[in-house]
């Protein structure tokens, strides 16, 4: 083996170690980046959540409303306390 061999053998072995070393800085930079992206999102899925919950939310409670009105106005009519609604258009009464 000569000293140009050796050379050589030296200068290859330290590109492969300086290639690695950078593709570890690499990956881990990515996996940073990603992680940091993926908790953004996750950050941003939570706040849509929460808004679709509470819209959900709102609009549970107004039918829970009407619900209860509706519920009065039978309990209205069964007791008759109430009028009675007009027949729709076209419709008879059966009272009549």
């Amino acid at each position: 083996m000569g000293v140009d061999t050796l050379g050589v053998i030296v200068a290859l072995a330290v590109g492969i170690v300086g290639l690695a070393t950078t593709v570890t800085v690499s990956v881990r930079r990515t996996r940073v980046e990603v992680k940091a992206e993926l908790k953004a999102e996750l950050a941003d899925l939570k706040a849509e959540f929460k808004t679709g919950l509470s819209r959900l939310d709102e609009g549970l409670s107004r039918l829970d409303d009407r619900v209860s009105r509706l519920d009065d106005q039978v309990y209205a009519l069964a007791a008759g306390l109430a009028p009675r609604p007009a027949p729709a258009s076209g419709g008879t009464s059966r009272d009549e």
